[in-house]
């Protein structure tokens, strides 16, 4: 009988602490999805690419029609020429460093502009003529 209440505690203890784990993980994973998420959809790099595509659709368009992208809180400085498409974000580390961050993506069409501090951008076509403001 010794043995039996010793394997029935060992056993309690191996199922309390997988549920202990189990109970961390689901209390932190959030919160780890979410910075991962964050970074993601912050990166200049999705944001170039996505701002790129969005030109060529446009560009496409048979019609008019007008794509409203705001990729996050961020701001960002856009550089647009030579069918390139440049974003930059500057952001604040928890030692308040900025660091700086720019990527670059093609895109198809021929278009010329610089948006300094933007989050929110709206790219219009009407008649075959692009326009892109940004706020």
């Amino acid at each position: 009988m010794k043995g039996s209440a010793e394997t029935v505690q060992d056993t309690f203890l191996i199922i309390a602490g997988i549920v202990l784990i189990i109970a961390l993980i689901a209390a932190i994973l959030p919160s780890f999805i979410n910075l991962f998420e964050e970074a993601a959809l912050d990166s200049p790099d999705l944001v170039s690419r996505e701002l790129a595509e969005f030109m060529t659709v446009s560009n496409a368009a048979p019609n008019s029609i007008d794509i409203v992208y705001s990729p996050s809180n961020l701001k960002y400085n856009v550089n647009i020429s030579s069918r390139m498409v440049e974003v930059t974000v500057f952001r604040t580390m928890s030692s308040d460093k900025i660091v700086k961050e720019t990527k670059a993506a093609k895109t198809t069409v021929d278009f010329t502009g610089y948006f300094e501090q933007v989050k929110s951008f709206v790219i219009s076509q009407v008649n075959g003529l692009m326009k892109i403001q940004a706020y």
